[in-house]
């Protein structure tokens, strides 16, 4: 009779009886007797307990069993037994116990020297496991998705961890690596959130930790970072694997040291708590050709996967050792608020930040595509914009710009950036280009630094924000219109060093109150808030507290010297000046009041054009010459005195009296002179040119000086408006249709002087 072994124990057996003589076989059944268990071990078979459900599969040596399933054991502690069946339990099979996810814990005898792929995939309750010191590798799968898991020992003789084997344990906080490791896959702990410690035993000769980093020794690649990790600034790491910090979401702030070199794709991947990275450059390696973009350590292949794969909750990056920005490098990078580029960057490509929307800080080693260029000069061509012009559309929401290594700042580099209103230029500057800070309507502040030469013609044009500005002893030189429309500007102070100062430098600085000079400048001096060039006497600029002096220093006033000092409400020009320059006062249209002493004896073109709230003007008979245009654009103007009609005194060109209103001939009286304008008085001259009135449709009165001895043909043809006039004693003659279509005209008085008198007028007039 024979049974199968161990079957009345756990499982009916059988019996068999033949007889020897003929063959006769009986087949009997033979009840289990069961386990009988005392203290978990039974004492008929000598079986643990813990395995009476499990699953176990005979290996191939026949001398030992693996666990390959949990069977029908329901247990969630589980305790795998040191043997089975008097054989030793060796291993623990691939996915064995995949997907238990009620299992909290499991004892792993010393035995067991496999374990298996995913065997403890997805046990999500599991919160600690010791993996025997027999086990000499952990294989693809084996803990992933153990999201309990907190505390992991790993067995002095495991050599090797192989991919996935712990992704996502998110909960695991320290991981000690034994002397024996000698390899890790790079995606072995990726997702491990929680990961704050990590350490390697003395004595590995492979691996070593720093700063909560695990390093290969040999390559001095960094193989794994958790949200503690301080990667060493001794040199010890010269490469970052790839998925290093993968899904590290608690890391919060790394920087990378300029010892490393390359960072694998992915390195930071998920990391979504970074809000800062010093990095040495921007893409997979120092002075890369590829992969040049800053997303790539983040996972995205190209640069329109920027957007999709940098954290958003990334604000703060510095680049400290790189030499080129790649072309679209940031591109998208629109949660990034700070943004540091190290001097040593001598080359930023176009549009390298373009799309960085939120951008409000930024420090760069020059302005434009690349240090000390000539060309592409302007802050937005990093931003995209190909030209100055479009600079305001490309340029995000900056605030503050900080430029730390250049000599010098372009023509028109940040013009019409409007949204920026704090720059800072660096010590090493020496010049600043034309139009460079124009139209920054923002900019509320700005030190030049000493060294700088010279400020290029409006440098800081339009700059309606800007309220102070300081001028180092360097500078010599100021360009036209250099801080033209500075609205806010409330004080200027030059130092002793400027030499030129160009035309309508201060022009439009409507708050201006200010204005001094340094007493040691040997060119220039201040005094009433003007400033006065001392060779010439020449009043340069004003503002609108300007009193000019009347005590010999100033003949004149330069051209453009007041131009657009709108708060300028009255000036007397005093004794002493001759001259009044071109557009002087030109769109000062706050200017109420002007007394011209009888000192001046030229008004230049347009000097006071535009002044809209000029209601009378007397001219002296000193003036001998009125540029065109002078009084052009004077809206409400109602009554001028002046010396005479026309351009000059007692000249024979351009005598027609709209010329000082940009009448370019007499046809044109009725479009320029003002309609406002009623009463013109002429005080000087010895006649009216022909055609000197025609079509000033809107005066009602003339009055016409004593010296005058002649009127031409149509001198006031077509005033419609006028009633009547007196024509002095001394007029001899007056020429062929002086008076014609004048319709309101009701009375002419003529002298007894006159000698010869064409017809005047193609009706009656009563004289």
């Amino acid at each position: 009779m024979g049974r199968r072994p161990g079957s009345f124990l756990h499982r009916t057996g059988q019996k068999k009886r033949s007889c020897r003589d003929c063959g006769y076989l009986e087949i009997g059944f033979l009840e289990a007797l069961g386990h009988e268990y005392v203290e978990g071990i039974c004492l008929r078979c000598g079986m643990n307990k813990a395995n009476e459900s499990l699953r176990y599969t005979l290996n191939p040596d026949s001398e030992s069993y693996s666990v390959s399933g949990m069977g029908t054991c329901t247990d969630k502690d589980v305790v795998i037994p040191s043997t089975y069946l008097g054989k030793p339990v060796t291993g623990i099979g691939s996915w064995a116990f995949n997907n238990r996810m009620s299992m909290t814990s499991v004892k792993i005898p010393d035995s067991v020297t496999s374990i298996g792929e995913g065997a403890f995939h997805n046990c999500q309750s599991l919160t600690e496991i010791t993996i025997p010191d027999g086990v000499t590798g952990i294989a693809s799968w084996t803990f992933d998705g153990c999201k309990a898991l907190t505390d992991v020992t790993i067995g002095k003789s495991v050599t090797r961890i192989e991919q996935h084997a712990f992704h996502a344990c998110k909960k695991l906080t320290d991981i000690r690596f034994s002397e024996g490791v000698t390899g890790i896959s790079s995606r072995a702990f990726s997702d491990c959130t929680g990961l704050a410690s990590i350490t390697v035993e003395e004595g590995n000769s492979t691996l070593h930790s720093s700063g909560n980093c695990l390093i290969e020794t040999s390559s001095k690649t960094l193989l794994l970072g958790c949200k503690n990790s301080v990667i060493p600034t001794d040199g010890s790491v010269t490469s970052i694997a790839e998925l290093a910090f993968n899904g590290c979401i608690s890391l919060n702030s790394i920087t990378v040291p300029n010892s490393v070199t390359s960072i694998g794709y992915q390195a930071f991947g998920g990391c979504n708590g970074l809000t800062s990275i010093t990095l040495p450059f921007v893409g997979a390696a120092q002075e890369g050709s590829e992969h040049t973009h800053f997303g790539y350590i983040f996972g995205a292949k190209t640069p329109e996967e920027n957007s999709s794969t940098v954290p958003a909750s990334l604000k703060t990056v510095a680049i400290t050792e790189e030499t080129t920005i790649g072309y679209h490098a940031f591109y998208g990078c629109n949660e990034l608020t700070n943004i540091t580029v190290a001097d040593s960057v001598t080359e930023i490509s176009l549009g390298a930040f373009s799309g960085c929307y939120r951008l409000t800080n930024m420090t760069l080693p020059f302005v434009g595509a690349a240090k000390d260029s000539r060309e592409n000069t302007h802050f937005g061509y990093i931003f995209g914009a190909k030209t100055p012009e479009t600079n305001n559309s490309a340029v995000p929401s900056l605030k503050t710009v900080v430029i730390t290594g250049e000599t010098s700042i372009g023509d028109q580099a940040f013009y019409l950036c409007s949204g920026i209103k704090s720059i800072t230029p660096p010590h090493t500057l020496t010049s600043i280009g034309s139009g460079a800070f124009q139209g920054c309507i923002s900019l509320t502040s700005i030190t030049i630094p000493d060294g700088v030469i010279g400020i290029g013609s409006r440098a800081f044009n339009g700059c309606t924000g800007l309220e102070s500005i300081t001028l180092p002893d360097s500078v010599t030189s100021i360009g036209s219109g250099a801080f033209e429309y500075c609205t806010g500007l409330r004080e200027i102070i030059l130092p002793c060093s400027v030499e030129t100062i160009g035309k309508a430098a201060l022009s439009g600085c409507s708050s201006l109150e200010s204005i001094t000079v340094d007493n040691r400048n040997p060119v220039y001096f201040s005094t009433g808030n003007c400033i006065i060039e001392k060779s010439t006497k020449l009043l340069v600029a004003g503002c609108k507290a300007s009193r000019i002096p009347d005590d010999g220093s100033v003949i004149g006033i330069d051209r453009l010297a007041f131009y657009a000092c709108n708060s300028l409400t009255d000036m007397t020009i005093p004794k002493g000046i001759t001259g009044i320059g071109t557009g002087a006062f030109q769109d000062c249209t706050g200017l109420v009041r002007v007394t011209i002493s009888d000192s001046v004896t030229s008004i230049g073109a347009s000097s006071f054009r535009g002044c809209t709230k000029l209601t009378n003007i007397l001219i002296p008979d000193s003036v001998t010459d009125i540029g065109y245009r002078a009084f052009e654009g004077c809206t409400e103007l109602t009554k001028i005195t002046l010396p005479f009609a026309g351009a000059k005194k007692d000249d024979n060109a351009n005598t027609h009296f709209g010329y000082i209103f940009g009448a370019s001939n007499s046809g044109a009286n009725a479009s320029c002179v003002p309609a406002s304008l009623k009463t013109v008085t002429i005080t000087g001259g010895a006649s009216i040119g022909g055609y000197a009135f025609r079509d000033c449709i809107g005066l009602t009165s003339i009055l016409i000086s004593n010296s005058i001895t002649s009127i031409g043909v149509s001198a006031f043809e077509n005033c419609k408006s006028l009633t009547g006039i007196n024509i002095p004693d001394g007029v001899t003659s007056i020429g062929s249709c002086a008076f014609e279509s004048c319709s309101s005209l009701e009375y002419v008085t003529l002298p007894k002087s006159l000698t010869a008198i064409a017809p005047v007028c193609s009706m009656a007039v009563p004289s």
